[in-house]
């Protein structure tokens, strides 16, 4: 993502006014103006990020979710997983400005731009307008209007998209038919250090639970068959922290002889998370050195992002005959937002004895698939069901 610097558009706007001859108070409604920024570039990014918000914690969720047979008491299961969405050109976002908070004041030239769109450039264009008539702000000597544009990020321009995700595992067969798993990722983008634009990566992690109990324990024919069917449920978090700066260094941009803005910067990051819980229904067959099983699914996922700072504008009589007025503007980058889905899938798992193989599939808003490799220890046969132990 680049690094958008709004106050070199403003530098623009403001080297217009300069030809006015104004005083301070003529133009801090301008400054004010400036405050529909947050709203419209929470948004902005939000439909930019769309395709990782809705489906990247997912992958995490369901990547260590493969068998429907539960462990056995006292067994412990250590997986490594990996997978991902695949996100057809038909898949990825498309939005429309036009949904857009503020669209008769601010509006992007082009295509909208998404993380697994297009990569042509594009930029956004924010225009002025006169507190009395409504109307676009218009230079006094030439006509035209004020305004300036920021440019924005392009997409990876690649046709389709991909989340991937990666987990070590760690489960335990807690008797009658019930495990517990626990999952955690450090570092999937710490590892990027400094990227071109100044953004640094740190402090990110994935990590989740899941409580599975395997309703067939409780029917010994269906488990004398070779039949499993379970419950399932968790919850899964990803969380990112990134440090960048807008500004190098502070501004200052004369306006006249006597006025002029100062801008500076105290953004200090941005913190992203992603939270997920759900879910799933599985039956499976279990054969000599396999077990098939097939499942459903829903789960519900919530995302947001927060820009910890903003940017400071002062407007500043240096005549002393006017206040100056200072302006903050915060939550440039914020956003949340809701997701559900609804899926199905089916997985395979190879061998029976110390280690195992998986292969998964699931359908909902885009193609997922997963791949793991699991190491059993220890466990024995769990505890009858209330029907065995009478007919025992």
């Amino acid at each position: 993502m680049k690094k958008i610097k709004i106050f070199l558009g403003t530098k623009i706007l403001l080297l217009t006014l300069l030809t006015t001859n104004v005083r301070a108070q003529d133009y801090g409604f301008a400054i004010d103006q400036l405050q529909i920024l947050p709203p419209y570039m929470g948004t902005f990014i939000g439909e930019y990020m769309r395709d990782i918000n809705e489906n990247l914690n997912n992958q995490f969720f369901f990547a260590s979710q493969t068998s429907a047979a539960a462990l056995k008491k006292g067994e412990w299961e250590i997986s490594v997983l990996g997978g991902g969405s695949l996100i057809t050109s038909q898949e990825i976002n498309q939005p429309d400005q036009r949904d857009y908070p503020h669209g008769q004041q601010i509006f992007i030239s082009g295509e909208v731009p998404t993380i697994f769109g297009p990569s042509q450039p594009s930029s956004l264009t924010f225009q002025f307008k006169d507190p009395d008539s409504g109307q676009p702000l218009t230079n006094p000597f030439d006509g035209t209007n004020i305004e300036f544009s920021l440019d924005l990020p392009s997409g990876l321009g690649l046709g389709l998209g991909a989340t991937p995700s990666a987990a070590l595992s760690l489960g335990y067969g807690i008797g009658y038919g019930t495990e517990v798993k626990a999952y955690f990722t450090p570092m999937l983008l710490s590892i990027l250090g400094e990227t071109e634009d100044g953004f640094s990566f740190n402090g990110d992690q994935a990590w989740g639970f899941q409580l599975k109990h395997e309703i067939s324990h409780w029917i010994p024919k269906m488990k004398e068959k070779g039949y499993h069917m379970s419950i399932s449920g968790g919850y899964s978090s990803y969380n990112l922290a990134i440090e960048s700066s807008f500004l190098d260094a502070p501004i200052e941009i004369a306006l006249s002889d006597s006025v002029s803005i100062f801008a500076s910067d105290n953004i200090s990051g941005i913190v992203y998370d992603i939270s997920t819980y759900g879910g799933k229904f599985t039956i499976g067959k279990s054969f000599k050195y396999m077990e098939f099983a097939a499942f459903v699914d829903y789960t519900e996922n919530s995302f947001s992002m927060a820009s910890e700072g903003g940017l400071i504008v002062d407007l500043i009589d240096k005549t002393g005959d006017t206040p100056n007025e200072t302006s903050n503007i915060n939550g440039l980058m914020d956003y949340e937002g809701t997701n559900s889905q609804m899926g199905y899938g089916a997985s395979l798992t190879i061998g029976q004895k110390l280690f195992r193989t998986s292969l998964s599939y699931r359908r909902a808003n885009t193609n997922f698939f997963a791949i793991g490799i699991q190491f059993h220890f220890g466990g024995k046969k769990d505890a009858p069901s209330p029907k065995e132990a009478k007919d025992q």
